[in-house]
């Protein structure tokens, strides 16, 4: 009996850029995904492994210098993710409310009375007062339900953070990209010294003056025949 003929591609790279913008874009909300998928790939691995031993011919391998467009994909990805994620932990959960509360707000740095402060109230007939999830000013004050201090406070605080976030993973992308440089042309790395890059200059080996009378004669010896 023979074997099937694959007729698509060996790697289906849809469907792993697909697990991957999904794992990437929301394990802020879901910390379990990565687990999940690690799961469900050496599943698939196996079974993708079989069927290239028992059931189908063996494809005709192709050198490639990398995977094409699917490398930009890929990358845009890994930034949009890093975005998303700090954009859903600075605006979906209360660590940066907690944050601001024990900072400004709070008189020994402890978040007791931080739920009262996140709760505003509203004045109604039954019952008289009725509190809220909000950060917004007493029915009592000059700005009746407008936005309290502490609302812009937050704000200000999240921004910070989205901006703190983007400039740390920035930071730590060149600092990783300096190292594989330095890895693949094989310097050793440096020791006490703050930038690679630096330390690459530091290292290079300072250049041989040679006189021009030198590199004429050996470009001429070079010319001449060799003798037997």
């Amino acid at each position: 009996m023979l074997l099937r003929i694959i007729l698509s591609h060996c790697v289906v790279w849809d469907f792993v850029v697909i697990q991957f913008g999904f794992v990437t874009l929301f394990v802020a909300a879901f910390s379990l995904a990565p687990l999940f998928a690690l799961l469900n790939n050496l599943v698939e691995l196996r079974l993708d492994v079989y069927n290239f031993v028992c059931n189908e011919r063996r494809v005709t391998s192709k050198r490639v210098q990398d995977i094409g467009a699917w490398s930009g994909i890929l990358k845009a990805v890994t930034y949009i993710a890093v975005i998303c994620n700090a954009f859903v932990i600075a605006y979906t959960t209360d660590f940066i409310p907690r944050m601001v509360y024990q900072l400004s707000h709070s008189s020994n740095k402890s978040l007791v009375g931080f739920v009262d402060a996140s709760l505003s109230g509203f004045m109604g007939n039954i019952p008289p007062t009725c509190r809220y999830p909000g950060y917004r000013e007493p029915p009592n004050s000059q700005n009746p339900y407008g936005y309290s201090e502490f609302y812009w406070h937050i704000l200000a605080a999240r921004l910070i953070f989205v901006v703190v976030f983007e400039a740390q993973f920035d930071t730590e992308k060149k600092k990783f990209q300096a190292q594989k440089m330095e890895k693949d042309a094989g310097l050793p790395p440096a020791q006490g010294v703050s930038s690679p890059l630096s330390a690459r200059s530091l290292r290079s080996p300072s250049p041989i003056l040679v006189l021009p009378e030198e590199v004429e004669n050996a470009s001429r010896t070079s010319l001449q025949p060799p003798r037997y």
